[in-house]
């Protein structure tokens, strides 16, 4: 583990994040290969980092605070929507039995299947779609997490939650957790702004 992350996680702790498995997680992926080559040396930073096609990867904390409401476990099954790196998904992946992540950008989700196939991640399963609409075909889901900022959580995802399932994700700038019909807002969180639809163009 080098120093950046080293701090990262250190940071994490002292911020709540106290869920072992999920620090695990944030041990063993690198944020750095996610990261643009000229934001390499603040990949670890309590920062927004630019992507291409105007995207960002959030803090690392915000990630983590998701994952931790989330209450992801081992044996779940994950859909990752609204965070076009693949940096989420791929923590996901370290706790569950098989994440699947959707991709608005197909750019992203390239780069994204590179990094994956540089870093030996093999339990994403990624497409190129519209994240709001989810992945009906590999529904239900055990846990949902919407990495953008939403006005109300789309019904498409509502429908593709499965039994005792959990939604983490931003309503109108709070992590909000929705499960077994209830809303509880965990604390503000500011995230850009979810987008939906397919680009065709990128």
């Amino acid at each position: 583990m080098n120093p950046g992350q080293m701090d990262m996680i250190l940071r994490l702790r002292r911020s709540g994040i106290h869920d072992i498995d999920v620090l695990r997680a944030f041990e063993t992926v690198p944020r750095e290969k996610y990261v643009e080559p000229a934001d390499y040396v603040r990949a670890y930073d309590e920062i927004s980092l630019p992507l291409p096609c105007a995207s960002m990867l959030p803090p690392p904390f915000a990630l983590a605070v998701m994952m931790q409401s989330a209450q992801i476990k081992i044996g779940h099954k994950v859909l990752v929507a609204g965070e076009g790196s693949g940096y989420l998904a791929a923590l996901c992946g370290k706790l569950s039995a098989r994440t699947y992540l959707v991709q608005r950008y197909q750019r992203l989700l390239l780069r994204a299947r590179e990094i994956y196939s540089n870093t030996a991640t093999a339990n994403v399963t990624q497409r190129h779609g519209d994240g709001s609409r989810g992945w009906g075909g590999q529904a239900p889901f055990d846990r949902i997490l919407v990495a953008g900022n939403l006005a109300k959580i789309p019904g498409s995802l509502l429908n593709q939650l499965a039994e005792n399932g959990r939604i983490a994700s931003i309503i109108a700038g709070q992590l909000t957790i929705y499960h077994d019909g209830q809303s509880r807002i965990i604390l503000p969180l500011d995230i850009p702004d979810f987008e939906s639809g397919k680009s065709k163009a990128l």
